[in-house]
């Protein structure tokens, strides 16, 4: 890595792999950084641009040209924020809309059309999924709930479904 971070996002194409924004490992400060590195070789990371906003325990999503980031922890200190980035040219991430609810630590999930963001903290753990249009900028839609509400569960992607495994549960504070 170009830049050591902790609490990144991940997305990939069908080329590359890339990590979203973390904290950098020598302060705690976010960063905003995407970072690209090569499946075929053992190149170091590029910086390929820049999110929106620096944060970390964000979720990551991918479509067949595309990356996007949702949610987690800044400044702020949570994000709505849904970003989206070409995979083909690097450049900065521009704004794709929003979650409807503001989290970190959620799980990503992609399917060929739409992102998801599921679970994760909002001061207290949720059960909330949000999904978003790739091919539109808009809020995301309500798309259910989980059947457990748990934290730090780890997000899975099929072509038909997401899965959201592991975490624990109440009442570890």
């Amino acid at each position: 890595l170009i830049i050591g971070t902790y609490g990144a996002a991940g997305c990939s194409s069908a080329t590359d792999g890339y990590i979203l924004g973390g904290h950098l490992s020598s302060n705690a400060a976010y960063t905003d950084a995407i970072q690209r590195f090569s499946f075929e070789s053992n190149i170091i990371s590029n910086t390929h641009g820049n999110l929106t906003v620096g944060r970390a325990a964000a979720s990551g999503h991918s479509s067949d040209t595309h990356g996007y980031t949702s949610a987690g922890n800044s400044p702020t200190p949570l994000e709505v924020t849904i970003d989206k980035f070409a995979f083909v040219s690097e450049g900065n991430a521009t704004d794709h809309g929003d979650l409807l609810v503001a989290r970190y630590g959620g799980c990503g999930h992609s399917s060929t059309t739409d992102g998801y963001n599921t679970g994760g903290h909002i001061g207290a753990r949720t059960d909330a999924m949000d999904k978003f249009a790739f091919s539109s900028n808009v809020t995301a839609s309500d798309h259910g709930n989980l059947v457990a509400i748990a934290g730090g569960k780890t997000g899975q992607s099929s072509t038909t479904h997401g899965y959201a495994s592991g975490g624990y549960q109440p009442p570890i504070m």
